[in-house]
């Protein structure tokens, strides 16, 4: 079985339970970090810092989506270089994604900085939404989908 196999084998066997604790997450089922570029983990860890109950690599159609939530159907897609060089077949992708009710998010690798608070309710302080385009991003992302 190989990775993508076994991410879509244990979500499967996930659903359930990920339904049901539903906005508490659980995602140590796997180390999800070892298969993430870096910005993918920087953003990963503010999206739990601030306690977006998201999964990363969510399986969708034969697809996977950097971080979603699959409850309200929410997805955030970290384009980099290494994975998106076919920008075209992203759209088709993204397209059937929102034929079944999905939002999506998309944030370049580059826009996500090193942006590290300690204090979540500063973090989501929407005076620092214009200094940093993947705050801006999650803070968005808050005001539509968790407010």
């Amino acid at each position: 079985m190989n990775k993508q196999q076994k991410i879509r084998s244990l979500y499967r066997e996930m659903m359930p339970s990920i339904i049901s604790s539903y906005p508490h997450v659980d995602t140590n089922f796997i180390d999800w970090t070892e298969m993430m570029s870096i910005a993918e983990k920087l953003m990963w860890a503010e999206i739990k810092s601030i306690g977006f109950p998201m999964y990363p690599q969510f399986p969708v159609l034969g697809y996977f989506i950097d971080f979603a939530d699959p409850v309200k159907k929410v997805g955030i897609e970290v384009d980099g270089k290494e994975f998106h060089t076919d920008w075209e077949a992203d759209e088709k992708r993204q397209k059937e994604m929102e034929a079944l009710g999905w939002k999506f998010y998309r944030i370049t690798g580059s826009e996500v900085q090193p942006f590290r608070r300690d204090d979540k309710e500063d973090f989501l302080n929407d005076e620092y939404e214009e200094q940093d385009p993947a705050r801006k991003l999650l803070i968005k992302i808050r005001n539509e989908h968790y407010k």
